[in-house]
């Protein structure tokens, strides 16, 4: 691997870059594991911003200019969804190791070829899901991946925003123009909800239902998916994009054993053991194994110190699931799930 300080690239440099992915790699700048050498946004403005935050970083138009202007070990992507798989193939050819925000991509076939090309050219990926650190949500997998809890027999999820309004009140934003977004709030906020599901319990969809409004606009705002998945568990999830509620959210997961319930971003979780069935206990919080960021274990396993906790595969289960509930709700089937 790489010895520090790494030298990173910025492809991206909006809102969500400077104000969740820089001020974690700041803190690993601090350590001395990384030097944040240059960045690249199609806006003047967000380069600007950008380089309050980080003096002396070389600004670039675009990736292309970026990637064939500075030798970097790594780059951390923050743009609209569908330039993903572009940058990321590119970023790879350039000798790039690459954290990317969600999605990964925005189909099954980019998800594979982007899979292929990590392991041709021995590289890392990385998806910016910050949910797999946080301690409800790996407590939770614990429990499932130990068999402490059983079989997962049924999975219920809710996630409503005011995403709709929030973008409409902005006049209109890359979001909810499918060609830069790939799809709406299922494959926004709700990509963090089928990824964390997905991942704390092990399941594997094999076929979806779906029901789809897209309440006027390219993108769909309301979704509501029915998942079959191996073992014969099913899964059902609710998106909301138009709500009256900033953010809400709740996850119930029935198993064997137990019946776990995580609200919000995995805070309280309760638990409800078989052999206590009328006493739901809350997981303490010292008891939730938390564990850094997205940045942070990106930096740690390109210098050899940790495993990489959110790796491409990731990706691809949640596309896949995605794409399959897009297909089911254009054709009012039932739809198999790509593996």
């Amino acid at each position: 691997m790489a010895a520090a300080p790494l030298r990173i690239g910025l492809i991206g440099c909006g809102n969500n870059q400077r104000g969740a992915h820089l001020p974690r790699l700041a803190k690993c700048a601090e350590r001395g594991e990384v030097v944040i050498v240059a960045g690249c946004d199609p806006l003047a403005e967000n380069l600007a911003k950008v380089q309050e935050q980080v003096p002396g970083l070389v600004p670039y138009a675009d990736h292309h200019a970026l990637l064939a202007g500075e030798a970097l070990d790594a780059v951390v992507i923050s743009t609209p969804h569908t330039l993903h798989y572009q940058q990321i193939l590119d970023s790879f050819a350039a000798g790039c190791h690459v954290l990317t925000e969600k999605p990964m991509c925005c189909s099954v076939a980019e998800a594979r070829e982007l899979l292929a090309r990590r392991d041709a050219l021995g590289k890392h990926l990385q998806i910016g899901y910050q949910r797999h650190f946080l301690g409800g949500y790996r407590w939770v997998r614990q429990q499932i991946a130990s068999g402490a809890a059983g079989a997962v027999r049924f999975v219920t999820a809710w996630q409503a925003q005011d995403w709709l309004s929030g973008q409409l009140a902005k006049g209109g934003t890359w979001r909810i123009a499918a060609g830069l977004s790939g799809g709406g709030q299922l494959n926004d906020s709700g990509s963090h909800l089928v990824d964390i599901i997905l991942w704390m319990t092990g399941l594997q969809p094999t076929a979806v239902s779906a029901a789809v409004d897209h309440r006027g606009q390219e993108v769909d705002i309301l979704s509501a998916v029915t998942a079959e998945c191996d073992g014969g568990a099913i899964a059902s999830l609710s998106v909301i994009g138009e709500s009256v509620l900033p953010f809400g959210e709740q996850i119930v997961i029935w198993c064997d054993h137990a019946t776990f319930e995580l609200v919000g971003f995995g805070d309280p979780v309760r638990v409800t053991w078989d052999s206590a069935k009328n006493q739901t206990l809350t997981v303490p919080p010292e008891e939730r194994p938390h564990w850094s960021d997205p940045d942070a274990n990106f930096v740690a396993a390109l210098l050899g110190r940790e495993p990489l906790e959110v790796p491409g595969e990731c990706g691809l289960r949640t596309i896949a699931l995605t794409a399959a509930a897009w297909e089911a709700a254009r054709s009012g089937g039932r739809v198999s799930v790509e593996r």
